[in-house]
This record gives structure tokens, C-alpha cells and sequence, in this order.
């Protein structure tokens, strides 16, 4: 799959802890916010000038999202998120959930799928 303009293809993670760094999530906050890696990006935006800008993650990258704006889909029977890129609110880094999540992080960071398969 090939993403397009500032299209971000993101594999959800369920959330395993109610802190982030020192502050404490509200149940309802999983609903309204994601977590996941980003499985494939588009090339960015082209302004009218001829500039690109290119999107600022990379693919394995973890982050944390507005789930209301992604789009659900399935690819390669797996249930995925597209997102466009102004909807990612961080990049998160191993630790930024705590001690359970650090753990979380850093097995997954080599288990990317490559999604630029056709």
C-alpha cells in the first residue's frame, strides 16, 4: 500500500497503562486519543510554490493521535488507522507510558510490516 500526500498508515497498540510520564490518563481519554506505529507515510505536501513538506515521522515510529479523526480499515487482516499528519499530537519515545510500556516499545520497534507492498 502507497500512501499519499500526508497520509500516515498506523497500527493501533492498546493502551497498557493510565500514566503518561507523570500524568495520570482518565479512562476517557482512550477514547478519544490513540496509540500506534506508524506502518507507512506518504511523501508529504506540495505547496503551490513547488516546495514539498515532508511528514515528520518515520515509519516505526510510536505515536499518540486523535482516534476520532483516523479511519479504520483492514489490511492484510490486520485493523489498521489512516490518519493525515496533522492529527498526531507526539512522537513517543521507549518509557514516555512508564516502566510497562518501555518494555512494550522496544519489542515492536523491529516489527514494522512493510506496507509498501502492492
Amino acid at each position: 500500500m502507497k500512501m499519499l500526500a500526508n497520509w500516515i498508515l498506523v497500527r493501533p497498540e492498546p493502551w497498557t497503562t493510565k500514566k503518561l510520564g507523570s500524568i495520570i490518563l482518565p479512562d476517557s481519554s482512550r477514547e478519544h486519543y490513540g496509540r500506534g506505529v506508524v506502518v507507512a507515510k506518504g511523501p508529504g505536501v506540495w505547496l503551490h510554490s513547488g516546495c514539498q513538506i515532508p511528514i515528520e515521522m518515520e515509519v516505526g515510529d510510536h505515536i499518540l493521535y486523535f482516534k476520532q479523526a483516523a479511519i479504520e480499515i483492514t489490511y492484510k487482516e490486520t485493523l489498521m488507522h489512516t490518519i493525515v499528519e496533522k492529527e498526531v499530537l507526539a512522537i513517543l519515545k521507549p518509557g514516555d507510558f512508564g516502566e510497562l510500556d518501555k518494555h512494550d516499545v522496544e519489542e515492536t520497534e523491529g516489527e514494522t510490516t512493510d506496507a509498501t507492498d502492492n
